[in-house]
């Protein structure tokens, strides 16, 4: 408590205690100024100042009457004008359209829009997620542009809903167009972003344009599927189309090294999830990419454990007949 309080209660209590009785100030007086200044201390203790004089008292030349006193006050709560109600109901109904309900999503930015209603950034992502939900690649596409025109340059989300718009119909060679887009206006793409092209591009038939973007992707450190001193190779969080574009890559990486004759690098345990045999898709498709494409003798473990284990002799092997498939392509071509 500071130190004038302290000596103006004193003063308080000194006309109660060692003043004669007949010189005394009337009791509703004293009462009084002693309450004040109780609630005045009270306030006090309950202010930023209690705990910067705690922390100030150990430190040499510290005086009480130096310690400044100032009170918390309460911040303003942000006044909601008639607009911002608009605009939130806007963006509520919105909201519910992003289960699919394009059309109606479009209608209603169409409608902020003419009545000069500012649309943010969620109602924009409430409208390309209408159109990724309804598989309405072209829409999406058409929202990017609007944004810009709106003075509301696309962000990660609103493109991110906008390739996911292209799955529906398989349109990978937009989806690969949108994320050099990305690129060109300075939004890095993200590992979400990576993935789905990735997915359209296998599923498009064009294994080798996958295999380049996942190299691109891997070289940002985007995918860590390399476990346990690169023991283990997890591809349980990815999708079967991006465990095949990895398993692939990772095949021909490991290959290569063990012709090189590099440490550390050797056979490597598959990790795809338990499942059953009626449900182990992502473990087959694997399979399939490391038997019919590799030749390569897998180790196969039940399905339960989604673990197959391929040993480093066969990678040699697979290493050593590219090198010699290679050196015979360059001798016919001399």
């Amino acid at each position: 408590m500071p130190s004038s309080m302290t000596n103006a209660l004193g003063d308080a209590m000194t006309d109660v205690l060692a003043t004669p009785g007949r010189q005394r100030q009337p009791c509703h007086l004293v009462v009084k100024k002693i309450t004040g200044f109780v609630l005045a201390a009270a306030v006090w203790m309950s202010s930023p100042g209690l705990v910067e004089a705690m922390s100030m008292a150990g430190k040499p030349g510290y005086k009480p009457t130096s310690m400044p006193f100032r009170i918390k006050r309460p911040r303003r709560m942000p006044v909601i004008t008639a607009a911002d109600e608009e605009r939130l109901s806007y963006e509520g109904n919105l909201k519910e359209c992003e289960d699919g309900a394009w059309s109606r999503a479009l209608e209603l930015l169409n409608i902020m829009g003419s009545r000069g209603i500012r649309r943010t950034r969620h109602a924009w992502a409430s409208a390309t997620a209408a159109c990724a939900r309804a598989g309405r690649w072209e829409e999406a596409a058409g929202l990017l542009q609007a944004m810009g025109v709106a003075n509301v340059p696309p962000d990660h989300i609103a493109y991110s809903n906008a390739i996911e718009a292209c799955e529906e119909h398989g349109a990978y060679q937009h989806a690969a167009r949108l994320l050099i887009e990305m690129k060109q206006r300075g939004l890095p793409p993200n590992l979400d972003a990576y993935a789905k092209v990735l997915r359209l591009l296998v599923q498009g038939g064009r294994p080798q344009e996958a295999a380049a973007l996942y190299q691109e992707a891997n070289n940002q450190g985007l995918f860590s599927v390399w476990t346990n001193r690169a023991r283990f190779l997890d591809l349980q969080e990815l999708s079967t189309e991006v465990a095949e574009v990895v398993v692939r890559f990772a095949v021909e990486e490991r290959a290569k090294a063990m012709v090189g004759g590099k440490a550390g690098r050797g056979g490597f345990y598959v990790l795809t999830g338990p499942a059953n045999k009626k449900t182990a898709f992502k473990q087959q498709a694997v399979l399939r990419v490391m038997r019919e494409e590799f030749g390569l003798k897998v180790r196969v473990d039940p399905a339960k454990f989604g673990r197959m284990q391929v040993r480093g002799t066969e990678l040699q092997r697979v290493g050593n007949e590219r090198l010699m498939a290679s050196a015979h392509s360059r001798h016919a071509h001399a």
